[in-house]
């Protein structure tokens, strides 16, 4: 499924690549292994904050000529910040992808962090922060991983509060950078027409300077928090999220959880859209989804209901999460399951972006590139068995965290 390289930098930065015949386009991400778990109760914000900092210009370019750089060749450069990673990436014709490694490694070597750019940051991150509290199925989202994961950095909000985002100074993003971009954390990932041996001579060229070594990030997965949180707000729609934790990157059942979730809320055919949807008439938006972190993960169910639905929706939910406690899939069912699994993931690796954060993120979390066939041979091996025995670890009352946002009349 393409030519896989990797190169370790003299002084430890990785670069990986995969090589994709027939393709004239290339996708380029600069990682760092560094997010808003990385960060304190005084500092959470600074991960995202620093992501929209090094936009605003470096020693080198102003922040319309970082734009105008790769959009004017046709290509788009955008970043994201995540619990335990930031990146910065861009898609570019082949003949541009050294360009695009320019810019990229541009913005985290040498940000300018100009004090009056900072101050308009502020007011932009803070605009942000009013959106998604104006949307009550992304609040949801932050509430529930504060439950499950409560006081811990892992649980903190990625754009943090609003006090913090005011707070922010120049020492604060340059301590943050100094402290957590360092040499071991850093990765170079592209794939497309790619050309290895040049990516990983200009990463060494551009990417020289970073040294030392971070400070651990904190460890603690803090605490579960069971039960049933309810916030009222003015809205018309109830939204509930229900679950609890789950799996890490690296274990192997992973997978099998991963069918699992894909028999649960993986499209229209799923057993929670035909159940609250098709048969009960109760949401227009049911899904299933499950996160993986280094050493913890989570899963979930997302309906958005009426108000006076609220608990017959978890009802529903929780009889069809516990079901596989209690029985085995069919093998008509999980063999069908398994080739919509495995479509959808070849699929996906038609993109060159898809590719380059699936190869980026195995690195990353398990400091190998795992092949396709390797994927796919694991989902063939799953089990009902399997299923049966994941579901009766992951899906009991203490595993499980309730949070509502109900309409207030």
């Amino acid at each position: 499924m393409g030519n896989l390289k990797k190169t370790t930098l003299s002084n430890g930065i990785r670069v990986v690549t995969e090589k994709m015949d027939n393709i004239r386009s290339v996708s380029l991400g600069v990682w760092v292994m560094s997010g808003s778990r990385n960060e304190t109760t005084e500092n959470n914000g600074v991960s995202h904050f620093v992501e929209h900092m090094v936009f605003k210009g470096t020693e080198k370019r102003t922040s319309n000529e970082i734009a105008q750089s790769i959009e004017s060749v046709g290509g788009v450069i955008n970043a994201f910040t995540s619990r335990e990673t930031t990146c910065f990436y861009a898609k570019i014709m082949d003949e541009n992808q050294f360009l695009a490694l320019d810019v990229l490694t541009d913005l985290i070597t040498q940000p300018k962090l100009d004090l009056k750019e900072l101050r308009k940051e502020r007011k932009v991150i803070i605009e942000e922060l009013k959106n998604c509290e104006d949307t009550p199925d992304d609040i949801i989202h932050d509430r529930f991983v504060g439950n499950i994961f409560a006081n811990s950095p892992i649980g903190f909000t990625i754009l943090g509060p609003k006090k913090n985002i005011s707070s922010f100074t120049q020492e604060t993003v340059r301590n943050y950078l100094n402290e957590n971009y360092t040499p071991e954390r850093i990765l170079v990932a592209a794939s497309g027409n790619v050309d290895h041996e040049k990516i990983a001579s200009e990463s060494e060229k551009w990417l020289e300077k970073f040294r030392g070594k971070a400070k651990e990030p904190n460890k603690d997965l803090g605490n579960f928090k069971t039960g049933t949180f309810t916030k009222t707000d003015e809205i018309q729609q109830a939204h509930v999220l229900l679950g609890g934790r789950a799996y890490e990157y690296g274990n192997r059942k992973k997978i099998i959880f991963m069918v699992l979730n894909t028999i649960l809320g993986g499209g229209m055919s799923s057993r929670l859209f035909q159940t609250i949807r098709e048969k009960h008439g109760l949401a227009y938006t049911i899904y299933s989804f499950a996160d993986n972190f280094i050493d913890s993960g989570m899963y979930g169910v997302y309906v958005g209901t009426d108000k006076n639905k609220i608990q017959q929706c978890i009802d529903l939910i929780w009889k069809e999460l516990t079901w596989f406690t209690k029985n085995l899939v069919s093998e008509q069912e999980l063999n069908k399951v398994k080739s919509q699994l495995k479509g959808s993931l070849m699929l996906s690796l038609e993109s060159t972006s898809s590719r380059m954060m699936r190869l980026a993120k195995m690195e990353l979390y398990l400091g190998k590139s795992q092949n396709l066939d390797e994927v796919i041979n694991a989902i063939n091996d799953v089990t009902s068995q399997d299923i049966q025995e994941i579901a009766s670890e992951i899906f009991r009352e203490e595993n499980l965290s309730v949070s509502i946002i109900k309409p207030k009349k």
